[in-house]
Protein backbone atom coordinates (compact mmCIF):
# COMPACT_ATOMS: atom_id res chain seq x y z
CA UNK A 1 0.00 0.00 0.00
CA UNK A 2 1.27 3.33 -0.78
CA UNK A 3 1.16 6.06 1.34
CA UNK A 4 2.01 9.68 1.84
CA UNK A 5 5.09 11.03 3.73
CA UNK A 6 5.17 14.64 4.64
CA UNK A 7 9.33 15.04 5.11
CA UNK A 8 8.86 18.68 6.39
CA UNK A 9 5.86 18.13 8.54
CA UNK A 10 6.04 21.27 11.07
CA UNK A 11 6.65 23.33 8.43
CA UNK A 12 4.20 22.27 5.63
CA UNK A 13 1.38 21.16 7.70
CA UNK A 14 -1.10 23.63 7.86
CA UNK A 15 -0.52 24.41 3.62
CA UNK A 16 -0.30 20.69 2.49
CA UNK A 17 -3.00 19.38 4.82
CA UNK A 18 -2.82 15.66 4.87
CA UNK A 19 -4.21 12.39 3.42
CA UNK A 20 -6.51 9.87 5.64
CA UNK A 21 -8.46 7.10 5.83
CA UNK A 22 -11.66 7.46 3.77
CA UNK A 23 -14.47 7.88 5.70
CA UNK A 24 -18.83 7.21 5.35
CA UNK A 25 -19.04 11.02 5.93
CA UNK A 26 -16.06 11.20 3.09
CA UNK A 27 -18.34 8.52 0.53
CA UNK A 28 -21.46 10.86 0.89
CA UNK A 29 -19.25 13.95 -1.06
CA UNK A 30 -17.03 11.21 -3.07
CA UNK A 31 -17.77 8.86 -6.05
CA UNK A 32 -18.20 5.96 -4.06
CA UNK A 33 -17.18 3.87 -7.41
CA UNK A 34 -14.08 5.59 -7.74
CA UNK A 35 -13.19 5.38 -4.53
CA UNK A 36 -13.77 1.36 -3.97
CA UNK A 37 -10.23 0.31 -4.40
CA UNK A 38 -8.62 3.71 -2.50
CA UNK A 39 -8.31 3.94 1.52
CA UNK A 40 -7.06 7.63 2.05
CA UNK A 41 -8.66 10.97 0.72
CA UNK A 42 -7.39 14.76 1.36
CA UNK A 43 -8.99 15.69 4.70
CA UNK A 44 -7.30 19.77 4.74
CA UNK A 45 -5.40 21.72 3.00
CA UNK A 46 -4.64 21.13 -0.48
CA UNK A 47 -4.72 17.70 -0.55
CA UNK A 48 -8.16 18.03 0.18
CA UNK A 49 -8.54 21.20 -2.13
CA UNK A 50 -7.02 19.19 -5.04
CA UNK A 51 -8.21 15.31 -4.10
CA UNK A 52 -9.90 15.37 -7.22
CA UNK A 53 -7.34 16.06 -9.93
CA UNK A 54 -4.31 14.19 -7.38
CA UNK A 55 -6.72 10.72 -7.28
CA UNK A 56 -7.46 10.07 -10.68
CA UNK A 57 -9.69 7.28 -11.65
CA UNK A 58 -10.25 3.55 -10.84
CA UNK A 59 -9.87 1.22 -13.87
CA UNK A 60 -12.45 -1.34 -14.76
CA UNK A 61 -11.61 -5.28 -15.97
CA UNK A 62 -14.17 -7.92 -16.65
CA UNK A 63 -12.89 -11.20 -17.59
CA UNK A 64 -14.62 -14.60 -18.35
CA UNK A 65 -13.17 -17.03 -16.01
CA UNK A 66 -13.81 -21.40 -16.70
CA UNK A 67 -14.57 -23.46 -14.01
CA UNK A 68 -11.65 -23.71 -11.77
CA UNK A 69 -11.57 -19.48 -11.76
CA UNK A 70 -9.09 -19.26 -14.10
CA UNK A 71 -9.51 -16.56 -16.71
CA UNK A 72 -10.37 -17.22 -20.31
CA UNK A 73 -10.32 -13.94 -21.82
CA UNK A 74 -10.52 -10.44 -21.09
CA UNK A 75 -14.23 -8.87 -21.20
CA UNK A 76 -13.50 -5.13 -21.17
CA UNK A 77 -10.34 -3.51 -19.96
CA UNK A 78 -10.26 0.29 -18.84
CA UNK A 79 -6.78 1.43 -17.21
CA UNK A 80 -6.78 2.87 -14.20
CA UNK A 81 -5.81 6.80 -14.79
CA UNK A 82 -3.11 7.89 -12.49
CA UNK A 83 -3.74 11.25 -10.43
CA UNK A 84 -2.57 14.78 -11.68
CA UNK A 85 0.88 16.35 -10.58
CA UNK A 86 0.38 19.25 -8.83
CA UNK A 87 3.27 22.15 -9.28
CA UNK A 88 3.46 24.71 -6.17
CA UNK A 89 5.16 27.94 -6.14
CA UNK A 90 5.88 26.80 -2.26
CA UNK A 91 9.59 27.18 -0.93
CA UNK A 92 10.07 25.23 1.93
CA UNK A 93 13.51 26.88 2.76
CA UNK A 94 11.16 30.00 3.01
CA UNK A 95 8.67 28.16 5.05
CA UNK A 96 11.58 27.23 7.62
CA UNK A 97 12.86 30.78 7.49
CA UNK A 98 9.45 32.15 8.76
CA UNK A 99 9.45 29.44 11.42
CA UNK A 100 12.78 30.75 12.53
CA UNK A 101 11.75 34.23 11.87
CA UNK A 102 8.24 33.89 15.07
CA UNK A 103 11.16 32.28 17.25
CA UNK A 104 9.01 31.64 20.16
CA UNK A 105 6.02 33.24 19.29
CA UNK A 106 2.31 31.82 17.83
CA UNK A 107 2.06 33.23 14.31
CA UNK A 108 1.38 33.64 10.81
CA UNK A 109 3.66 34.39 7.77
CA UNK A 110 2.15 34.49 4.12
CA UNK A 111 4.82 35.61 1.16
CA UNK A 112 3.43 36.27 -2.07
CA UNK A 113 5.10 36.67 -5.61
CA UNK A 114 3.71 39.42 -6.77
CA UNK A 115 4.60 38.68 -10.66
CA UNK A 116 2.58 35.63 -10.11
CA UNK A 117 0.62 36.04 -7.55
CA UNK A 118 2.26 32.11 -6.51
CA UNK A 119 2.41 31.85 -2.70
CA UNK A 120 6.00 31.15 -2.00
CA UNK A 121 5.51 30.63 1.69
CA UNK A 122 2.30 30.09 4.26
CA UNK A 123 2.92 29.23 7.47
CA UNK A 124 1.05 28.84 10.94
CA UNK A 125 2.76 28.44 14.26
CA UNK A 126 2.83 25.97 16.24
CA UNK A 127 2.46 23.58 13.48
CA UNK A 128 1.83 20.21 14.28
CA UNK A 129 2.97 16.23 12.32
CA UNK A 130 0.14 15.47 9.46
CA UNK A 131 2.01 12.37 9.36
CA UNK A 132 -0.33 11.16 12.04
CA UNK A 133 -3.09 11.55 10.65
CA UNK A 134 -2.65 9.36 7.61
CA UNK A 135 -3.03 5.57 9.09
CA UNK A 136 -5.30 7.15 11.80
CA UNK A 137 -3.88 9.24 14.43
CA UNK A 138 -4.55 7.62 18.05
CA UNK A 139 -7.74 9.15 20.54
CA UNK A 140 -4.66 10.27 22.82
CA UNK A 141 -2.48 11.70 20.21
CA UNK A 142 -5.41 13.55 18.92
CA UNK A 143 -6.76 14.76 21.87
CA UNK A 144 -3.10 16.17 23.04
CA UNK A 145 -3.40 18.16 20.14
CA UNK A 146 -6.97 19.65 21.04
CA UNK A 147 -6.28 20.38 24.32
CA UNK A 148 -2.34 22.07 23.53
CA UNK A 149 -3.39 25.49 25.01
CA UNK A 150 -0.81 27.11 21.86
CA UNK A 151 -3.52 25.45 19.47
CA UNK A 152 -1.26 23.36 16.78
CA UNK A 153 -4.30 22.54 14.59
CA UNK A 154 -5.62 26.14 14.02
CA UNK A 155 -4.36 27.53 11.14
CA UNK A 156 -3.44 31.39 11.62
CA UNK A 157 -2.89 31.99 8.49
CA UNK A 158 -6.22 31.49 6.42
CA UNK A 159 -8.37 31.25 9.87
CA UNK A 160 -6.91 34.27 11.84
CA UNK A 161 -7.96 37.70 12.07
CA UNK A 162 -5.53 40.17 11.92
CA UNK A 163 -4.88 44.01 11.13
CA UNK A 164 -3.10 45.35 7.86
CA UNK A 165 0.61 45.35 7.90
CA UNK A 166 2.10 48.60 7.51
CA UNK A 167 2.18 47.81 3.55
CA UNK A 168 -1.74 48.37 3.22
CA UNK A 169 -2.64 52.37 4.13
CA UNK A 170 -5.94 52.75 3.81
Amino acid sequence: VLLRHYPHPEATAHVLGYVGRVSKKDLEELDPSNYAGTSHTGKIGIEKSYEAALHGAVGVQQVEVNVVGRVARVLEHEPPLPGQDLHLHLDVVLQEVAIDALGDHNGAVVAIEPATGGVLALVSKPGYDPNLFVEGISSKDYKLLQQDPDRPLYDRALRGQYPPGSTIKP
